[in-house]
This record gives C-alpha cells, structure tokens and sequence, in this order.
C-alpha cells in the first residue's frame, strides 16, 4: 500500500510539474542546441538573438504541491557583451519565464548566468538560496569570403579546359558558399552559365581559423568570350546555428574575379597580289 501511495505522489508531481510549466512559464519554439562535442562554451555569432532556457528544481516543484512554495523567479544576469529580451526577442523577460533570449553584440568571451529564486509562500519562511549556474559563450565574428589570387588561366588555349578560381573562407567550418558565373561572348551578349544562387555545401573542416578552396569551371570548347565569377553569400556552421544566413556586403568580395577565354589568330594565307 505505501508503495502504491508513492508512485501516485510522483506521478501528481510529474503532473502538477508539466502543468506548471505550460501555465506560468514562456516556452520558446524550436530546439535548442547544446554545446558540440568536448566544447564546454556555446558559440554564436556577432548579432545574432540565441534562445536558452533553465529547468528548475524538482524539489521546487515537489514543495509547490505541499503549499510551502509558490513558482520560482529565476534571476537572469549577462555579461556587458549582450542584451536581454524574453522567448521572442521583444521586451524583457518576466520573473517566472525560464526561457528567454539574449542579443549578442560584442565579440569574444561572454557569460549568461540564472539562479533560481524560490517564492514563499505569505507566512512561510524558506531561507535556501538556490546556487547560480552559469554559461560561458563566445562570440566569434560572421563568416567572410575574399579571393586568394588570379584564376589558374586566362586567354588563349582556355577553352575546353578547366579553369579554378581561389578563394579563402575565415570562419568556423563546414561551410556553404553560394556563388554564379557570368559569361560575355565576343557578340557582347551576356549569360549565366553558372546559375545564380549555386550552392556549394560542407566546405572546410569543422574548425574556426580559415580555409583556401577553388571553384572550378570546365570552361566549354570554343566559347570565347569574358567570365566574371561572383561569390553571393557564404554561411558556417555558427552563423546557421545562429540564424545569421545572408552576408553583409563587407563579408563577400565586392568585385568579381575575371579570366577570359581568346581564340587562337587563325592567319590567313598570304595571298599573292596582282601585278600593276
């Protein structure tokens, strides 16, 4: 009997808890993504709004149902680096909310820190001050793209060969680079031969430094003419965690790196002129 009286405490208590929740907390949409691997800091990008969210105590809950406590206040503090708001970016959050989200917008190394702060009820004395948990957050830069010198050819005998235009990523891979090739013939009518907004995925390792990639292009046989190639956007791995997807115009290169394809001087023959 007294254990059939405990397994239907807890479960009163597992009941009151996700009801609790639902009534007196902002839950914020989406997953939440822990640290990757060994990586005990969570990194984010310059500008971005990142969730987080804080379980309370059980226990808390538990004196909740003993009429002891009411629901938890949770103290949010953040280093100078960032701004707080609520679960959806707007104004700040309540006392109660154990989601939250914070705008980051000083690089390098941050902090964000909530202490539980548990809610007497009127009379009832509680004198436990709950420990403060904290996380360490880095704050790294947005990804950039600039070129890393001239393509491997230009003029002629570059028609029906491949050309590789180099690059450098700096960032935190893996990447994804989107990109488009612009053609001008000898007749002055210009293409794409390489579709805007081509994307190239999972580009460089998974570590934050830089990286030196080619595109390549296998420049057709006789299409003579001028080849413009543009670098349009370029994401890593912590600006999509972040939700940073499109670049600034300081992040890409402004201007397009240039080969041209000539044909080869056909001479004609010497023809012998007429006698005067």
């Amino acid at each position: 009997m007294k254990k059939l009286i405990l397994n239907r405490t807890i479960a009163t208590i597992a009941f009151l808890l996700v009801v609790g929740a639902g009534a007196f907390a902002q839950v914020m949409t989406g997953t939440m993504v822990p640290p990757i691997g060994n990586d005990v800091n969570d990194t984010v990008t310059i500008n971005s709004i990142m969730p987080y969210r804080v379980t309370g105590d059980i226990n808390m809950h538990a004196l909740r149902t003993l009429g002891v406590l009411n629901h938890s206040w949770f103290t949010k503090t953040i280093s100078a680096g960032g701004t707080i708001h609520d679960a959806t970016g707007a104004g700040a959050p309540a006392n109660a909310d154990t989601s939250f989200s914070v705008a980051w917008n000083a690089l390098g190394a941050q902090t964000v820190a909530v202490t539980e702060v548990p809610q007497q009820v009127s009379a009832v004395p509680f004198p436990c001050a709950a420990n403060t948990q904290t996380l360490n957050v880095v704050v790294l830069n947005r990804p950039t793209a600039v070129w890393n010198g001239a393509p491997s050819a230009t003029g002629c005998n570059v028609a029906g060969t491949t050309v590789t235009i180099p690059y450098t990523l700096a960032g935190t891979g893996q990447y994804n680079l989107t990109y488009r090739i612009t053609f001008t013939s000898l007749a002055g009518a210009t293409s794409n031969v390489v579709a805007a907004g081509t994307v190239v995925n999972g580009l460089g390792s998974y570590q934050t430094g830089s990286a030196n990639l080619t595109i390549s292009y296998a420049v057709p046989a006789a299409a003579y003419g001028k080849y413009d190639v543009y670098i349009e956007n370029v994401t890593d791995r912590i600006s999509r965690k972040s939700g940073i997807l499109t670049s600034l115009a300081a992040d890409i290169p402004a201007a397009a790196s240039t080969f041209f394809a000539y044909p080869t001087p056909q001479t004609n023959p010497i023809q012998h002129l007429q006698n005067l």
